[in-house]
């Protein structure tokens, strides 16, 4: 839905940012020796369609994706 919203041009609405806070609050963020790393993904999203996201990498670069689509400056988008 992010996706389709940017695609439309809407990349500021309540909605838009309502859905990118539901996208990463699927991701966890773990801090080892004082960097943010990634974690694994949230149980609620272990009962997700396989058809549609069949396995957890494509799910987190789909994810990783629509952010970068909507709010590009998202600093957890940067590999550092």
């Amino acid at each position: 839905m992010a996706l389709a919203l940017a695609r439309q041009g809407d990349t500021q609405s309540s909605t838009v940012e309502g859905l990118v806070g539901r996208l990463w609050d699927g991701i966890v963020i773990r801090l080892y020796e004082g960097k943010e790393q990634y974690g694994g993904l949230q149980q609620r999203f272990t009962g997700r369609n396989g058809l549609i996201l069949p396995g957890e990498t494509r799910t987190v670069a789909e994810v990783t994706r629509a952010v970068a689509r909507v709010k590009g400056d998202e600093p957890r988008l940067s590999c550092s």
